[in-house]
């Protein structure tokens, strides 16, 4: 009984702390999207943001768990010698090698784009996947010289210490360029009701009084009295409806006293 009731604490713990994570990482990756439209959220109570970090973070999990069967694999192979094998270290250096490139590959035509990206689906898991594999391979060399130098009686480790402070500094920069990249590409093309940043199309009705106010905006109306154009709300919250008279331009936040209806249409 006492086991179990460890068992549940520790899935408890784990749990509290995979949300949180997700919570950070979306809470990021959000306002990394909505600040293309000049606005930023920081609502506590945001479902979005742990939606999005879960989005974010299934490649590089799935890299993660992938990457440690393989290189559990190689270290099993290094039992013999002691040492790390020489293919390995050549793969963490080419792993090290193709993240930037193949980040900087994918950020190109993203701006010369527009910040249209066709192959988004394919390009950003690959890339977290890339960035994962190589924060693997570095932590599995980390852990075997150790491993064996303490087996051996050796002090060869000791000059890994700045190796483990460079990794976690790289790891740092190539995962927060990732979020980048993914709030810029593939978050906006993930449908709303899935967590994701594409804006849905409304069409609003409001009361007289505030008509002009909505047309000083950017809204515009249809010949239907005090009913809008379609225009795409980006996000709504609490309090406001975040809206896109131009995609190409900056959001508007509009109360929800100013509202009287939403009508959400099909696309």
């Amino acid at each position: 009984m006492e086991k179990a009731k460890e068992a549940i604490e520790l899935i408890g713990k784990g749990l509290v702390f995979l949300v949180g994570v997700c919570y950070i990482v979306g809470l990021v990756i959000v306002n990394l999207h909505l600040n293309k439209y000049g606005f930023y959220s920081f609502s506590l109570l945001q479902i979005n943001y742990i939606l999005a970090g879960i989005w974010a973070l299934v490649p590089v999990v799935a890299a993660l768990l992938i990457g440690s069967a393989v290189f559990d694999k190689i270290a099993e192979t290094s039992e013999s010698t002691k040492q790390l094998p020489k293919k390995y270290r050549i793969l963490n250096w080419l792993l090290l090698v193709l993240s930037p490139l193949y980040m900087l590959i994918g950020t190109i035509p993203l701006y010369l784009g527009g910040g249209q990206f066709e192959w988004a689906w394919i390009y950003v898991p690959t890339l977290g996947g890339l960035i994962t594999f190589y924060l693997v391979a570095k932590i599995y060399s980390m852990v075997i010289v150790r491993r064996y130098d303490k087996e051996l009686g050796t002090r060869r480790s000791n000059r890994y210490t700045f190796g483990e402070v460079r990794t976690i500094f790289i790891t740092l920069i190539f995962f927060i360029a990732y979020m980048f990249v993914f709030a810029r590409t593939l978050y906006r093309e993930i449908p709303s009701s899935l967590g994701g940043g594409r804006p849905n199309l409304i069409q609003v009705t409001v009361k007289p009084e505030d008509k002009a106010y909505i047309e000083s905006i950017g809204v515009g109306f249809s010949d239907i009295p005090y009913k809008t154009n379609p225009i795409e709300l980006l996000l709504s919250t609490d309090r406001d409806y975040i809206l896109l008279p131009d995609p190409k331009g900056n959001a508007v936040s509009v109360p929800h006293d100013l509202i009287k209806s939403v009508i959400y249409i099909r696309r």
